[in-house]
């Protein structure tokens, strides 16, 4: 938590204190977090926002597509770090070497899954209907930014945090056999 309150990502290379189980854990229940509640509240009000202007909105579809889309993104993206990576550092904190894998093959295919919400959101801007009361989509955009912080925040972890940490725990596992 001061990693990320401190908005500090230098990092002093000093892993031996960090417990990997528990950044595990913290990213576990992020994942959770945004699959089954953040991202379905924002659908959720998404809809009930295009849903409560008076006209026919022609973009209605697109942007529940477009949100609809980004979520199955990040879900894809989730479930390759709980299956795939998290299995493999709890092989790796128990010593286990494997040579068709290790850290670095994560690293190479995490994506940024944020920038598409960035985009829906500057969609949403540019073509929801500016006639009445937009209320609605003013709190869509509001939770859209905050889920947008949220996860650079969960990626910050990863990038500055996680990673390292299990590079530095794969080469003394290395260095040990």
């Amino acid at each position: 938590m001061n990693f990320l309150s401190e908005g500090n990502f230098e990092v002093d290379h000093d892993y031996e204190d960090l417990s990997i189980t528990s950044v595990i854990e913290y990213l576990k229940n992020a994942h959770s977090y945004f699959l089954d509640f953040k991202l379905p509240l924002i659908r959720n009000k998404l809809i009930e926002a295009v849903s409560a202007q008076e006209e026919n909105i022609p973009y209605k579809s697109i942007f529940l597509q477009f949100f609809d889309e980004y979520v199955l993104e990040v879900r894809k993206h989730m479930d390759y770090e709980n299956k795939t990576v998290f299995r493999y550092v709890q092989k790796v904190l128990k010593g286990e070497v494997d040579s068709r894998y290790n850290i670095s093959v994560f690293q190479d295919r995490h994506n940024e899954i944020d920038s598409k919400l960035i985009e829906l959101k500057n969609i949403l801007i540019k073509y929801y209907p500016a006639k009445g009361n937009n209320y609605l989509l003013t709190e869509v955009l509001f939770d859209i930014l905050s889920c947008e912080v949220d996860i650079a925040s969960h990626n910050q972890v990863e990038d500055y945090l996680f990673i390292p940490a299990v590079e530095e725990l794969e080469r003394k596992n290395k260095q040990k056999r």
